[in-house]
């Protein structure tokens, strides 16, 4: 009596582990352990979306957790994990902030139709802006001991790289471009009579610079069509073209002003120098401090491959 009984309370303790696990979302799995954390699934699936994206190719139905997307994410939860531990956090306010300022360069409601073509929602978005946000912070403390460049490591970086200060020869112009040679003579023809070119270019010119009176900005000598970028570069500073014909149409040309080019010197580009190399020494040293976190830290991968099907991305 005493077996059967015993018999029976394991299998209702089976039928109720069983119950159970029929039961679980296989989203709530354990898929990778880092340190002390545990990350499921689930969370994996929506991290890996922001951290990865670009090692992902978008037609895949799964993702393998190695290589380049393992050290993605798992730099991500390093990053969480030491902002957890130091009492680094991203504050209401300082969000907020960050997303004004990111918003105010879309018109109207173009930026939430750009989140919404990526399938991503508004809150999705917010969620990765904070993890970015995180991160600066947790970069600027762990490379805070990174001092600037001195001006004998500027000067020699300078002349190492002497090729890179060359600027070439530029213009900044005017222009009127038609859609036929006509158009374009008629309009040439009222300059000769007096006419100022940037009002004729506001009646003739279909370019988009016509309502600034055909003003382009700056161009680099060889940035242009051959017929273009000859007959500016030979056309001294006020003085109109003829009529130039290049792909995009019929062409008038006045130039405006010109810069010769040539070496930049060291005062000119210093500051720029210095960022540079004070960027990339602070990269060195953020990189280096990743490593040491991995080669510290236990990392354990529980599920090698990931289901990556567009329901799951969107519910992620």
């Amino acid at each position: 009596m005493k077996k059967f009984l015993a018999a029976i309370v394991v299998l209702v303790c089976m039928a109720i582990a069983y119950a159970c696990t029929k039961g679980r979302d296989p989203g709530d799995e354990i898929a990778l352990e880092i340190g002390e954390s545990k990350i499921t699934v689930k969370q994996l699936n929506r991290d890996i979306r922001f951290q990865s994206a670009e090692l992902i190719d978008p037609n895949s139905q799964s993702v393998t957790l190695e290589g380049p997307i393992l050290e993605s994410v798992v730099n991500y939860y390093l990053i969480e994990r030491y902002a957890k531990k130091h009492g680094v956090s991203v504050s209401k306010a300082e969000l907020v902030r960050a997303i004004h300022e990111i918003q105010k360069d879309y018109p109207d409601n173009s930026f939430k139709e750009t989140l919404l073509r990526r399938y991503v929602s508004m809150e999705q978005w917010k969620e990765a802006l904070k993890g970015e946000l995180l991160r600066k912070k947790v970069f600027d403390a762990v490379t805070r001991h990174i001092r600037p460049p001195s001006h004998i490591q500027i000067e020699q970086y300078y002349r190492e790289h002497i090729n890179n200060f060359k600027r070439p020869t530029r213009l900044r112009f005017r222009q009127i471009v038609t859609h036929s040679e006509n158009k374009a003579r008629e309009a040439l023809s009222r300059i000769k009579k007096g006419e100022s070119m940037a009002e004729v270019a506001k009646l003739y010119s279909y370019g988009p610079e016509a309502e600034k009176g055909g003003e382009v900005g700056w161009v680099e000598k060889g940035q242009l069509v051959p017929s273009m970028d000859k007959a500016l570069f030979s056309l001294p500073v006020g003085k109109v073209s003829s009529v130039v014909k290049s792909p995009y149409g019929y062409h008038i040309f006045q130039v405006m002003e010109i810069d010769p080019g040539g070496l930049q010197s060291l005062k000119e580009v210093g500051s720029s120098i210095q960022a540079r190399l004070y960027s990339q020494a602070r990269e060195r040293a953020f990189q280096k401090w990743l490593e040491e976190q991995r080669a510290r830290v236990k990392i354990k991968v529980l599920k090698k491959f990931l289901e990556r099907t567009p329901r799951q991305n969107e519910q992620s």
